[in-house]
């Protein structure tokens, strides 16, 4: 597991470690998850999880896309990130 707090150092990480999946808030010190994930996407091939504090379910699905293959609305529950973990690691929720 790594962790990287800015998309800078994201995109470094990504750049020199080999990565199954990114977990990633949308606001981001220096810029947002979106941009993030859909750069990883087409970078690296990546897939990734949303954590959004934006609300309704509705809301949250409309992140899907851009390498963004499952969405989560925090306070996320701990069984719902590990069967989403789990899901994508599976090959589930295509891209």
């Amino acid at each position: 597991m790594h962790v990287a707090p800015t998309v800078e150092r994201a995109l470094a990480l990504a750049a020199r470690e080999r990565l199954d999946l990114v977990i990633s808030d949308l606001g981001l010190p220096d810029g947002n998850g979106r941009d993030l994930m859909a750069q990883l996407s087409e970078r690296y091939r990546l897939r990734g999880i949303a954590m959004t504090g934006l609300g309704p379910r509705s809301e949250a699905e409309s992140l899907r896309g851009g390498g963004f293959v499952e969405a989560l609305i925090k306070p996320v529950d701990f069984g719902e990130l590990l069967a989403a973990v789990h899901g994508v690691a599976a090959g589930g929720c295509e891209p």
